[in-house]
């Protein structure tokens, strides 16, 4: 096998030049076949070299996860990237880890995972915020932009989209404004009618749901004619819609501001419509290049990138994270603030 055990950075540089090496991106691709494309798509922009590239379907439910860290471990990796969902991340981690290889999850926020990393030594490296960093940064930017707006916040009933709907609530309370109507909808249905009438008599102008991006397509184009500002989290990178995302939706999200000549490099090779550098492509083409570092000296924690110089926490996180508003304009988000 041709794992790379952390010993040293010397000859996992040798071995570097001396076959070529095997990236697996290991993503959703049957569940989220989108968010996987724009994975892939990053990840063979940024390597440089002979490096062999194996997609590895690794789905975001337990029963998808039980064989994944076997698939992964036949293709002899030397860096694992992807894995945006615990279920699987976790498994993987637990097999991946005692052997020394790089792992840079996309998109994960959960933290118990890095601390178990940092426990053990294993090499796992984030290029998303951890989960409490995210609503913390979402909340300012709804009490600064919203500060003299009613504005509502949504959640989809899920375990994640609950605690973001509430830890947003806190923060915004904490910085004094307070939504007009915090409430939880059920998803899929299908007609939000009940919701949107809760919306109109509540008097929002403004509403932040957390949920997945064809929820949130929904009740956004059913609510077309009322004039409200529809925003939500990350996830509407994620997901392919039932309904086609009007334009104007709001995002909070990350600003992965990457150097020009390397997002139009990625828009050049993407395999897909969506898989523009704005979506998980970039954060893929900054795992690989942080992969191939690591190849080159495991000890390694400042690194140049198409971001610019970043640094990884020593629990693996990427810092700095910036988030911003971006707004949808019918094809691709753009930023607008700040």
């Amino acid at each position: 096998m041709k794992f790379k055990f952390a010993f040293a950075g010397g000859l996992a540089c040798l071995a570097v030049n001396a076959n070529a090496e095997t990236l697996v991106v290991a993503a959703p691709f049957t569940e989220f076949p989108i968010l996987s494309s724009q994975m892939l798509d990053g990840a063979k922009s940024a390597l440089e070299g002979s490096w062999v590239v194996k997609p590895i379907d690794a789905g975001c439910t337990e029963q998808a996860s039980e064989n994944v860290a076997d698939l992964i471990i036949a293709q002899k990796p030397d860096a694992v990237i992807g894995l945006p969902c615990i279920e699987t991340l976790n498994p993987v981690l637990a097999a991946l880890g005692p052997l020394g290889v790089p792992i840079i999850t996309i998109a994960s926020r959960a933290i118990a995972p890095s601390t178990l990393a940092k426990k053990n030594q294993w090499q796992l490296y984030r290029t998303g915020p951890r989960e409490n960093e995210e609503t913390t940064a979402i909340a300012k930017l709804i009490a600064a932009a919203w500060r003299d707006l009613p504005f509502a916040i949504l959640d989809d009933g899920t375990i994640f989209a609950r605690n973001t709907a509430e830890a947003i609530r806190n923060e915004t309370e904490l910085l004094g404004k307070k939504p007009v109507l915090v409430d939880t909808f059920q998803p899929q249905l299908e007609n939000q009618q009940k919701l949107i009438d809760q919306l109109v008599t509540s008097g929002a102008t403004h509403v932040f749901i957390a949920g997945d991006r064809a929820n949130i397509a929904q009740i956004a184009t059913e609510s077309k004619n009322l004039n409200l500002t529809f925003a939500g989290p990350e996830t509407l990178k994620a997901s392919e819609p039932d309904f086609a995302l009007p334009a104007g939706i709001l995002m909070m999200a990350r600003d992965i501001g990457l150097q020009a000549d390397v997002a139009e490099k990625i828009t050049a090779s993407r395999q897909t419509a969506f898989a523009i550098a704005e979506g998980y492509s970039a954060d893929a083409y900054v795992a690989v290049q942080v992969a191939i570092a690591l190849l080159k000296d495991p000890a390694k924690r400042e690194y140049d990138t198409a971001l610019g110089p970043i640094v990884m926490s020593e629990d693996g996180f990427l810092e700095p994270i910036t988030f911003s508003f971006f707004r949808y304009d019918g094809t691709a988000f753009e930023k607008i603030s700040p």
